[in-house]
């Protein structure tokens, strides 16, 4: 999943973190664990990883270096193996 896609938002680094911001506390009322607790496992389940994929992108998104990184993750170009 591509984390710009993700929040909705273009894939540039100079990014709107404000409009991130905003997008990612969107995404979290909607995909909070808690609002799943009365649900089945498989639905708890999925509520807790997109959760998870949810702060990991909004983590790599919000600080540039880790944009930077990430932007260059998809174009199959990892840093950190070079």
């Amino acid at each position: 999943m591509n984390y710009f896609s993700l929040f909705s938002l273009p894939v540039r680094y100079d990014l709107d973190t404000q409009a991130l911001a905003g997008r990612y506390q969107d995404l979290q009322r909607q995909y909070h664990p808690d609002r799943f607790a009365a649900g089945d496992a498989k639905e708890q389940a999925q509520a807790l990883t997109m959760a998870a994929t949810i702060n990991d992108a909004y983590q790599s998104l919000k600080h540039p270096l880790k944009r930077a990184e990430y932007m260059l993750l998809l174009h199959d170009i990892d840093i950190n193996n070079e």
